[in-house]
């Protein structure tokens, strides 16, 4: 945009990066302002231009890969032909040899076959012309689409560094807390993505010593499935599981107690340690689920213990409960070593879908600041809103039942302590203990509320995930009780 009227001497030719001076609304603009704003909207529209550069560039990486197969396959093709009509030479110059040596006529066969043989031969040298004339344009193509390759490679790059220029010039026009607050929202929406990106190898990291515990805990499930086996086994073996009536020497319940005392001691002690292993993984990652209670038969009312015991009914009763639970704790921890596997794989995904997020949201800002510079301030305010319109909902944090309480009782008692150590002594050591304190909440280099935010979207987008992964979609629609069958 041309100054109109003189310019003054002092004016610089370039803009300097150094300066301090920034757009703010309602403030004339200085001659360097108009440098800036005039250099930004010629850099925005250069970089506006090449817009469609990446798509074209990913577009044609996916032509030349594929004109590589092409051309491997054509050159096989070809390969393939001239073996064979080599064969065919050498077979027809046999043919022709003997026809010479034993003076066959016309009309023999051996006339006719190398006529026949001729014939092949000559197909197959047509053949071999054509494929490699289509090997030679496939090659051809393959060049002219590598120097458009590099062409948009060049143009990427330009892009690149446009995109760079036009950032830091529209950070120092529009500096945060200066400028509108549109503006600021969306220069914090990019934050926010690229801490969200941060923390995504993080919670996979997360994820991973949560199934390690998952696995941990289902090596002692299955060690304590095997335990009840036996124990079921040992109870067949003495009588206790079936009739007995018949049995010329009854079943002895004392016996069975004594015989399975050990075996239920392991189940007890392998149980202990699921539910350790269970607690682990659930302080590793807050969506895995608590386990279902496993009644273990009481050891002190087995029979011979005391005078309420157990009778051998109740005893066999009770032994075929805990295996049918232990059997449902084993399909349940492989149910969320399973669901754990898919969250992570929901993670992965998800890390891709934030680089185009990031780059959207980045389209956005320096689309706005193009449009604070260029549009009239009567209908400034409609077009802000319309890109604020796209802005997502600012995510709440959950935090669990307890834990908000505990944060709230620790906060006061490190200000307590920080106000004491003020009173105390104003030395810069104390001031700066203080802070840290209370910025230790946050990752290096990001604020703490853009942290809060950054981790809400990530827990809520993983809440999302964990959700698909328990749901079965196959089965939704299926009828699974009488009213729907038509009973």
């Amino acid at each position: 945009m041309p100054i109109v009227g003189p310019r003054p001497i002092a004016a610089p030719d370039t803009l300097s990066l150094s300066s301090t001076s920034t757009l703010t609304p309602g403030v004339r603009t200085t001659a360097e302002n108009e440098e800036a704003r005039s250099q930004y909207l010629r850099l925005y529209h250069r970089w506006a231009a090449q817009e469609a550069v990446p798509p074209r560039l990913e577009a044609t990486r996916q032509e030349l890969r594929l004109m590589m197969g092409l051309i491997q396959s054509r050159t096989e093709a070809q390969t393939r032909l001239r073996k064979t009509a080599a064969s065919q030479h050498q077979e027809l110059a046999r043919l022709r040899k003997q026809l010479l040596t034993r003076l066959a006529p016309k009309g023999s066969k051996r006339s006719l076959r190398c006529i026949a043989e001729a014939e092949a031969a000559a197909k197959t040298d047509a053949e071999v012309d054509r494929t490699s004339q289509l090997l030679d344009e496939a090659k051809n193509a393959h060049q002219r689409l590598e120097k458009v390759r590099t062409d948009l490679m060049r143009q990427q790059i330009e892009m690149q560094s446009l995109e760079a220029q036009v950032d830091a010039l529209g950070a120092r026009l529009f500096p945060h807390g200066a400028s509108f607050p549109v503006l600021d929202r969306l220069a914090q929406e990019v934050d926010v993505l690229l801490l969200v990106k941060k923390l995504v190898p993080l919670e996979s990291q997360r994820e991973k010593r949560a199934r390690t515990a998952l696995v941990e805990a289902e090596s002692r499930m299955r060690r304590t499935q095997k335990i009840v086996r036996d124990v079921l086994q040992l109870s067949i073996r003495l009588g206790i599981a079936n009739d007995s009536r018949d049995r010329v020497l009854p079943a002895s319940a004392p016996k069975m107690t004594r015989l399975a005392m050990p075996l239920f001691l392991q189940i007890k002690s392998e149980l202990g340690d699921f539910y350790t292993w269970m607690a682990k993984a659930r302080m590793r990652q807050t969506m895995v689920h608590s386990a279902q209670t496993i009644h273990m038969i009481d050891l002190t009312r087995l029979p011979g213990k005391r005078d309420d015991s157990l009778d051998r009914d109740g005893m066999q009763k009770a032994i075929e409960k805990m295996f049918s639970q232990v059997q449902h704790g084993m399909a349940f921890v492989q149910e969320e070593i399973r669901v754990s596997k898919a969250r992570e794989k929901y993670l992965y995904t998800y890390g891709e879908e934030l680089t185009e997020q990031i780059q959207e949201a980045r389209k956005r800002v320096r689309a706005a600041r193009a449009c604070v510079l260029e549009a009239d301030p009567s209908t400034m305010d409609a077009k802000l809103a319309s890109y604020e319109a796209q802005l997502p909902a600012i995510p709440t944090l959950s935090v669990p039942t307890g834990v908000a309480e505990k944060m709230a009782t620790e906060a006061e008692a490190e200000a307590e302590a920080a106000a004491k150590e003020a009173a105390e002594s104003e030395s810069s050591t104390a001031v700066t203990s203080y802070s840290l304190t209370s910025t230790m909440v946050s990752v290096p280099g990001a604020a703490p509320e853009l942290y809060h935010w950054a981790l809400a979207r990530l827990h809520q987008r993983l809440g999302q995930g964990d959700v698909e992964a328990r749901t079965d979609l196959e089965d939704e629609d299926l009828p699974w009780h009488m009213h729907a069958l038509g009973f």
